[in-house]
């Protein structure tokens, strides 16, 4: 017959009690931590750096990196939609270019780039990545400016601006990243003559699941338990 220790359930109560309560807490999934801007319009970014624990590296390819500190017009322009505040950019400079406040194309040879580098401490999620300069129409009716994209060295990525204000957009990507490091890379489409300049990379770190959580303390619970039988 199956008969249970009244005196082993009594000091196993609490220990069951403590994993509903966590059980019903962490049902789901932990909520996401803030996300982290690293603003290239903000002059304590320009020369790369440290943004809320996440260490970040810039580097430009055939030119000089810049960030047009003396003319703010782009950024300006993609936030004057009758002055509402679009975008919460610093606007000290006009975002990442090169030679100038874009990133413009060349020949293959000679093509611009600009590359970011943030190094990751657990795993990470691009939330969204934002660009000034980036005109609809710049080339005639329906002829869009399109930046282009790669990170990590994997797909070209082609970012066309349609249906954006002034020059600012704003592009989603939600992806999820675990490694040492993020390496973005952007550059302008070769079909048609583009330029533009990179505002803002979005991240975020990636919530752990409430059930790995729990699972987690369950163990730390029963080992803590077992220990204190034995003493």
């Amino acid at each position: 017959m199956f008969t249970i220790n009244t005196r082993v359930f009594a000091g196993f109560k609490p220990l069951l009690q403590g994993v509903c309560a966590l059980s019903l807490a962490l049902s789901g999934t932990v909520a996401l931590a803030s996300t982290v801007s690293l603003d290239f319009t903000d002059s304590a970014n320009f020369a790369g750096g440290t943004v809320s624990g996440y260490d970040f590296v810039l580097s430009a390819q055939n030119g000089s990196l810049t960030t047009n500190v003396g003319d703010r017009g782009g950024c300006e322009a993609g936030d004057s939609n009758g002055g509402t505040n679009l975008h919460n950019l610093a606007c000290d400079g006009d975002g990442l270019g090169v030679n100038n406040d874009e990133i413009s194309y060349g020949s293959d040879s000679s093509q611009q780039s600009i590359r970011v580098t943030i190094d990751l401490f657990g795993k990470t999620r691009v939330e969204s990545v934002e660009f000034l300069d980036l005109f609809q129409n710049e080339g005639g009716a329906d002829v869009h400016e399109t930046a282009q994209m790669r990170i990590n060295g994997g797909a070209i990525t082609d970012i066309v601006a349609e249906g954006n204000i002034g020059g600012y957009l704003l592009y989603t990507l939600g992806q999820d990243f675990d490694g040492a490091s993020i390496v973005f890379e952007f550059f302008t489409s070769v079909v048609r003559q583009s330029d533009f300049a990179v505002a803002r990379i979005n991240l975020s770190e990636v919530p752990i699941p409430g059930a790995l959580l729990l699972f987690g303390s369950g163990i730390l619970g029963l080992g803590f338990f077992r220990r204190k039988r034995q003493s």
